[in-house]
């Protein structure tokens, strides 16, 4: 199924550990019409791959629960470049 959205971005960053909510979240992302998505695993990876891209003005979809950090610290590092930034914090944690 398609749906017909107005995109106000094109750019999209995803940082997540797990490769089953990657997939998961990437088939959304296609179906509603979005190509340019960049994928990283851990919160180092994607705090890099972030601070690349932030001229583009991504939306960022942040896990909460990383291997190797948390996402709000994350968050609170790419908000201290761009105060802007696009951040949707997500989890499947019940926990948190």
């Amino acid at each position: 199924m398609k749906y017909n959205i107005i995109k106000t971005n094109d750019y999209l960053i995803v940082v997540d550990d797990s490769k089953a909510i990657v997939l998961k979240i990437q088939g959304y992302l296609n179906n509603l019409g979005y190509s340019n998505v960049s994928i990283f695993y851990t919160g180092n990876e994607g705090l890099a791959g972030c601070k690349k891209m932030l001229k583009s003005n991504p939306i960022i979809l942040l896990d909460m629960s990383l291997p190797d950090t948390n996402g709000d610290i994350i968050a609170n590092k790419i908000l201290s470049e761009k105060p802007d930034a696009q951040i949707i914090l997500i989890t499947a944690d019940e926990k948190t």
